[in-house]
């Protein structure tokens, strides 16, 4: 009896054992609880890091109920998730994590904002109709369209990022369409919430550029001056040739600078300020005419060089008539030195027929 009570003793001891071993493991498994160690929420992206979880387990973000991302836990525990928000009215909510295996959770907090959308920059803030403006702003909805107007019409659409930020710099701006001087109202609407914000854009008298001579050759120094400009910088083109100086126009909207006519053809152009270089937009133009151009100098090349070539011929046949006219100058000089020759000797060949006459004359008398 003593020595199967003692049996069971140690049956009972190691049950005992088994039991607190248990408990001890199972409380510290229950012990182990999830945590956030940091994170961070922009718009509609939130970034979690935590530790706490169970190594190697599934942890679950949630919020209202829906899931809304899904990490598994390192073998120490750590663990980070990156997930989407959806879109939320404004107000505070709470997203929970939860290690799958013990249940344990943790939240954050954050809240909504209201969506107000607001224009903090239009560039520039005037100018004459074509004028390409751009628009920027920010509280939309993030990712959300955003609708601009010119005086209640439509004028160009674009979208928010991630943190409500928009800008129409970079794609096709808004052009002022062609209306007349005065001021007008730009309005930005964030289509998602359904709020506006406004400011006022001033249309100007369109700019005049003025040319000075109206008419030249080509290499020429021509004037233009402007005036009703937007206080900046603009650029010149000669028809389809664009002047790469620019031009800066003063406080008061007016510029005075010269060009030179580039070497083309004669004819009718026009010389334009241009107001914008992309999308390229001419604001004002003067007409100009090319008195002399590319065509007309070859065309006076053409006629120098024909006559040096007659000149040339003239010259060559003026000094062969010259070698001629001597040849027979020189010829004349030798009939002329023969011609003397043959009058002395006549005059000789006479003066002694003469002597001849005169002697027989006298002998002629002796003997009478």
């Amino acid at each position: 009896m003593i020595g199967l009570s003692g049996k069971r003793r140690i049956v009972l001891l190691t049950v005992l054992s088994g039991m607190l071993m248990s408990a001890s493991l199972t409380q510290l498994a229950f012990a182990q609880q999830i945590e956030i160690r940091q994170y961070q929420i922009d718009g509609k992206k939130a970034s979690v890091q935590g530790s706490g979880a169970t190594p190697n387990g599934l942890v679950v973000a949630s919020l209202d109920n829906a899931t809304l991302g899904r990490t598994v836990a390192d073998a120490d525990g750590v663990w980070q998730m990156n997930f989407a928000l959806p879109d939320l009215a404004p107000g505070w909510y709470y997203i929970s994590f939860v290690d799958n295996e013990t249940g344990s959770a943790a939240q954050i907090g954050f809240e909504a904002p209201r969506v107000e959308i607001k224009i903090y920059s239009v560039y520039p803030s005037s100018g004459t109709p074509g004028t390409m403006v751009f628009v920027s702003g920010a509280g939309a909805t993030s990712g959300g369209e955003v609708r601009i107007y010119f005086d209640g019409t439509f004028a160009a659409n674009t979208t928010a990022d991630d943190y409500g930020s928009w800008t129409l710099a970079l794609g096709p701006g808004v052009r002022i369409p062609n209306v007349a001087p005065g001021n007008y109202t730009i309005t930005a609407l964030d289509v998602a919430s359904n709020t506006t914000d406004s400011t006022t854009f001033r249309v100007t008298v369109p700019p005049t550029i003025h040319v000075s001579p109206q008419e030249a050759p080509i290499g020429s120094e021509v004037r233009v001056t402007g005036e009703n400009f937007s206080p900046g910088m603009t650029y010149l083109m000669f028809e389809d040739l664009l002047f790469f100086s620019p031009v800066y126009v003063d406080q008061n909207g007016e510029f005075n600078t010269t060009l030179f006519v580039p070497v083309i053809n004669s004819g009718n152009y026009t010389i334009s300020a241009i107001l914008a270089l992309i999308p390229l937009s001419r604001a004002a133009n003067a007409s100009f005419r090319v008195t002399i151009g590319l065509e007309s100098l070859f065309t006076t090349m053409a006629d120098v060089r024909n006559g040096l070539n007659q000149t040339q011929t003239v010259a060559q046949a003026a000094s062969a008539a010259a070698t001629a006219a001597k040849d027979q100058a020189a010829r004349l000089e030798s009939l002329a030195s023969e011609a003397r020759i043959y009058s002395l000797a006549a005059m000789v060949l006479a003066m002694i027929a003469a002597a001849a006459s005169i002697a027989a004359l006298m002998t002629r008398r002796r003997q009478t």
